[in-house]
């Protein structure tokens, strides 16, 4: 029996529906964010934690999760920023952007909130 193809899921429109800001921590960022705070890494430089991000297992996994976690902890560390890199490093893949307008919006909210309303008071 050969594997299913899942071709066709990688062509649908994805969207990113829950996502934790520490866990998006990229290897230059802490870098850069552990020099301007001198905090001190376990790590000599940036390829051997993009080498720990290779996990093995799950508990691989948490330990540098958590120290990425802990050094954001700190508002010192200056997590704020961290939300424009991790913006940065979006892709867009098969993306869907609405085309409605604002009048048709307003008009399709409006009917929703009849239909709520009706529902509501029944």
């Amino acid at each position: 029996m050969s594997n299913p193809s899942y071709d066709w899921l990688n062509k649908l429109p994805k969207v990113e529906l829950h996502l934790h800001l520490e866990g998006t921590l990229e290897p230059e960022l802490l870098f850069e964010l552990a020099k301007r705070n001198d905090i001190s890494l376990p790590y000599r430089d940036i390829d051997e934690v993009k080498k720990a991000y290779q996990f093995n297992n799950l508990q691989d996994f948490l330990d540098i999760y958590y120290q990425g976690a802990a050094y954001l902890a700190g508002m010192q560390v200056g997590f704020y920023p961290l939300i424009e890199e991790f913006a940065k490093s979006w892709k867009s893949e098969n993306q869907f952007n609405s085309k409605m307008s604002e009048a048709d919006r307003q008009k399709k909210l409006s009917g929703w909130k009849d239909a709520v309303n009706r529902t509501l008071s029944n």
